[in-house]
C-alpha cells in the first residue's frame, strides 16, 4: 500500500472514532451515508476536545505505523477537514444559529 493510500485509510479511521467518542456520538459512515457529510458546516454539530481528538490521531497514526513525516500531513489535514469541533462554545453558537 503506498503512502497516499495508507494514509487516506488512517484519516478514515480518525473520523470515526473521533465521531464516535464525540458529544453527541455518531457512526461516521453513517453521517457519510445519509449525506449528512456534504452539508455545510455539519461537524460543528459534534463536540470532541482538542486533546481527545489528537490521542486519537496519535493512537491510529501508532497503529498504522505511520511514518512521522506523514502524521503531520494527517493531523494537518483530520484537523483543518471535517473533525468534530474542538471547541464547545462555537459548537454552541452554531446549534443556537441553526435553529
Amino acid at each position: 500500500m503506498g503512502y497516499q493510500a495508507k494514509a487516506q485509510k488512517a484519516i478514515m479511521e480518525i473520523y470515526k472514532r473521533q465521531f464516535k467518542e464525540s458529544n453527541p456520538s455518531k457512526d461516521f459512515d453513517k453521517i457519510i451515508e445519509s449525506g449528512e457529510g456534504k452539508e455545510r458546516d455539519f461537524f460543528m454539530k459534534y463536540y470532541l476536545p482538542e486533546d481527545e481528538q489528537q490521542r486519537i490521531i496519535d493512537d491510529v497514526c501508532k497503529e498504522m505505523k505511520i511514518p512521522s513525516w506523514l502524521r503531520r500531513q494527517i493531523g494537518v489535514e483530520v484537523t483543518l477537514g471535517s473533525s468534530p469541533t474542538g471547541n464547545r462554545e462555537a459548537q454552541k453558537r452554531h446549534l443556537q444559529e441553526g435553529k
